[in-house]
């Protein structure tokens, strides 16, 4: 970052092209890398090289402000807010009680529950977190600091949607074939296969950076959050009706170490 901004220096504010660092940074982006690397991508087709440069609220507005992904996340938002409460792992302040997850705790989350693997790596992990970042009016004081940094509830469900874009999924009508109920029996099933059949899906299935979804995001979405969902389900006591309550949550979170039953121990 530095080098970037030492090279926007030299190009734009020494030579008198313009006064402010932040003004050169900006044409240097704008004008002298994006445009070079959307031509990177088109010469490659748009894969193996160079990833085309795409504005976060495209996915927003083309996929995931519908009814349809509104509905299934109001179906799990009970789950999903007890989730949330036990994984927030940044420390709140008397004056900030809004609880928020880092990117270490968003990243532990997702290895928890098993959704990184062949199809979601790191990168794709840190790239929906960061892509769902809440704008914020005054960044430069702590508590906006740590809305920039962070993701609220609402940032939480943005970057599951957009995990849910990037995942090698089933299809509902392979689920119903198979006699299951909802994809996280499903799935569970599908590792046990001998023949490497499961990670073969995850190679095969995983959609790219910035691809459109495979199916319409409302069904990803609902069947990646059966999959999660059920995922902590298996691993806590009470019955598994695709309902997480406050305590399985916080009983699934001690055992994966995760947010507060993290923090207190340290």
């Amino acid at each position: 970052m530095c080098a970037v901004v030492l090279l926007a220096i030299n190009k734009y504010v020494l030579p008198g092209v313009v006064i402010d660092v932040s003004d050169a940074l900006h044409r240097l982006i704008w004008r002298d890398l994006t445009p070079r690397l959307n031509a990177a991508s088109d010469e490659q087709g748009g894969g193996g090289g160079a990833s085309p440069i795409f504005e976060p609220n495209e996915f927003r507005e083309e996929h995931m402000y519908t009814e349809a992904v509104d509905l299934v996340l109001r179906a799990h938002e009970k789950s999903l807010r007890a989730l949330f409460s036990v994984i927030s792992d940044v420390k709140r302040a008397r004056t900030d009680p809004l609880p928020l997850l880092s990117l270490e705790g968003w990243r532990a989350f997702l290895r928890a529950v098993e959704l990184l693997g062949a199809d979601i790596t790191e990168r794709d992990a840190a790239l929906c977190f960061s892509w769902s970042r809440m704008a914020v009016s005054e960044r430069r004081t702590e508590r906006g600091q740590r809305h920039e940094s962070c993701l609220p509830f609402e940032g939480f469900l943005e970057a599951l949607c957009r995990i849910a874009a990037l995942k090698a999924l089933p299809t509902d009508e392979e689920i119903a074939n198979a006699g299951h109920a909802h994809a996280g029996t499903y799935m569970i099933e599908l590792r046990t296969k001998p023949g490497g059949v499961f990670e073969e899906m995850l190679r095969t299935r995983s959609v790219g950076w910035g691809e459109e979804p495979v199916e319409p995001l409302a069904r990803c979405v609902a069947h990646l959050l059966e999959i999660l969902i059920y995922t902590v389900e298996a691993e806590t006591q009470g019955a598994d009706n695709l309902q997480v309550t406050a305590k399985e949550a916080l009983l699934w979170a001690q055992a994966a170490r995760l947010g507060p039953a993290v923090n207190s121990k340290r």
